[in-house]
């Protein structure tokens, strides 16, 4: 602990504070057990957080009787010697199990229809060993995805060539993932791959990519 500061402040000197200086804000009186609305300002200085993320707000953060139900069921049962990525990957596998075979087929079928028409189009699959559908990967199929945007500039700022559907994030299935890339690509390794910091896909990327820079994005 630094001498200069007190135990309880320690805890936010090196935590990233990001102040815009917004204005933005309301007041309230209380007159005669009312409450009254003293002053409102709703112009903001800043954009507002994505949809997709209010759910990592404090305020929108919940749990239902629900989940506090089973939480106490898992913890009267005794120890549970398992990490997030853990049960990540169990209800990705779950959500997979119910994949019934004919939309399977359906989609083999449509990989095929591309590959006749005599294009570039290459595809690959994994099953597992109940013969069950767990990953595949397409390579050809010109995307651009308008979804990923740079935070600065709000541009487009990549184009998919390939897709993979995986039914975990474990080092083996990224490894497939990779090793079909690479077929499809004639093995032309890339010169750089840009990731998030997911630890198993680092280390396929040493696997398979072992030339190859790997930087996070």
């Amino acid at each position: 602990h630094s001498p200069s500061i007190p135990p309880h402040e320690q805890r936010d000197v090196y935590r990233t504070v990001k102040r815009t200086g917004c204005e933005a804000c309301i007041k309230f009186k209380i007159e005669n057990g009312v409450w009254i609305v003293d002053k409102f300002k709703n112009v903001h200085n800043h954009p507002f957080i994505d949809d997709k993320q209010k759910h990592l707000i404090r305020s929108y953060r919940h749990m239902t009787n629900t989940n506090k139900s089973i939480l106490t069921s898992m913890a009267g049962a005794g120890e549970y010697w398992l990490t997030l990525r853990d049960c990540q990957n169990f209800l990705q596998s779950n959500r997979m199990n119910l994949i019934s075979a004919g939309d399977c087929q359906t989609l083999i079928n449509h990989f095929n229809c591309l590959q006749s028409n005599g294009s570039n189009f290459s595809y690959t699959f994994q099953l597992d060993e109940e013969q069950r559908l767990t990953n595949f990967f397409y390579f050809g199929d010109v995307v651009f995805d308008t979804t990923y945007r740079t935070n600065k500039y709000n541009m487009i700022c990549n184009v998919f060539f390939g897709c993979a559907f995986l039914s975990d994030e474990t080092i083996a299935s990224f490894v497939w993932a990779f090793q079909s890339f690479l077929k499809a690509m004639g093995n032309k390794a890339p010169k750089t791959i840009f990731t998030d910091q997911d630890h198993a896909m680092a280390n396929a990327i040493k696997t398979v990519f072992p030339n190859t820079n790997h930087r996070l994005c």
